[in-house]
């Protein structure tokens, strides 16, 4: 059986466009939270799943929806997770919903997921995709 395919869209990189980072994560939450992400989706890798990320800039809605809807496009996603930085700030509202109805626009029968922190990749996967 192939892999189930998982992209996280969330802010990654651009972290830096939220004004009101979290502060439980340490001093330098942008490092400690980028490597948490790459730690945990290695280990949804190695559980299995075809991983993948993609910055959404809250600077540049229009050219993050294109990467998105490319992204989708290239290949069929079983699931699109959905970052906490980018759903959990009243300021992205409008970058999560356009990133949720891109995932709906590309597959109507796509599942969606919404990590609660950086490392939350792998288990917001098996919810979702393990139901």
């Amino acid at each position: 059986m192939p892999s189930k395919r998982v992209i996280l869209a969330g802010l990654g990189h651009f972290f830096k466009s939220d004004p009101t980072p979290g502060s439980a994560f340490g001093t330098d939450f942008k490092v400690t939270q980028l490597q948490m992400l790459e730690d945990d989706m290695e280990k949804a890798r190695a559980f299995g799943y075809d991983t993948s990320a993609l910055d959404l800039d809250p600077d540049d809605i229009e050219g993050s929806m294109k990467r998105l809807q490319a992204e989708l496009k290239r290949q069929k996603c079983d699931v699109l997770l959905i970052g906490f930085g980018l759903r959990g700030n009243k300021d992205f509202t409008e970058l999560f919903e356009r990133a949720v109805n891109a995932g709906f626009e590309a597959d109507p029968t796509i599942k969606f997921g919404f990590t609660r922190s950086p490392d939350d990749v792998l288990n917001t996967a098996r919810r979702v995709l393990e139901v």
